[in-house]
């Protein structure tokens, strides 16, 4: 995917990749769809799940094997017909208290649901994997508690033993690529690729 906001970063055994554009274009062999508990779809315009309708069609959704709702931050693995991404694995990154809120995102939420999916890659030894600024877009998250959240659980990933050597965050809107590439730069200490 073509992009003029990018940044690359080693870490570990393998890299992350930071960039703005539709998550759905991004070159790698697994994707992260934002889930609910219920994994139904909740696609409108604007909106992560609208761009993984479009481009892979409801059958994308279509998990009836699966018993629902389903636990919060629990993952679950989609093979597709697409001739490069060959994965999605839907990320229910939320939180469910039936008597009080229902539903909720936090950054305790963030951290789990992207160590599962990181956890349920790895175990289908997926080698590259694209995920969006989880509970930002949908729940409002701040966005350097997502980057945060993530940044912790890509590099204690990528320091063990996995199958993935490349993970990218790709942001939607290229006001979202300056704050997240400080945190990155700061925070995590990642170490830039120069090219």
């Amino acid at each position: 995917m073509k992009t003029l906001y990018k940044s690359t970063y080693k870490v570990g055994g393998g890299t992350v990749e930071l960039l703005v554009g539709t998550i759905t274009r991004y070159d790698t062999k697994a994707l992260v769809c934002p889930a609910n508990i219920d994994l139904t779809i909740v696609a409108f315009p604007g909106n992560i799940q609208n761009d993984f309708l479009t481009k892979f069609g409801k059958e994308l959704f279509e998990l009836e094997a699966i018993l629902k709702p389903v636990p919060p931050t629990s993952a679950y693995l989609k093979v597709t017909k697409d001739s490069h991404v060959k994965h999605v694995i839907h990320s229910v990154a939320v939180g469910c208290d039936k008597e009080e809120k229902g539903e909720y995102c936090n950054v305790d939420i963030i951290r789990e649901s992207t160590r599962n999916v990181l956890k349920l890659a790895n175990e289908n030894s997926i080698k590259s994997i694209g995920f969006p600024p989880l509970g930002v877009m949908d729940w409002k998250l701040p966005l350097e508690d997502a980057v945060n959240a993530m940044g912790d659980e890509f590099a204690a990933h990528l320091n063990g033993n996995t199958s993935i050597d490349k993970i990218g965050l790709v942001l939607h809107y290229k006001d979202l690529y300056k704050p997240s590439m400080q945190i990155l730069d700061k925070k995590h200490g990642y170490k830039k690729v120069r090219k």
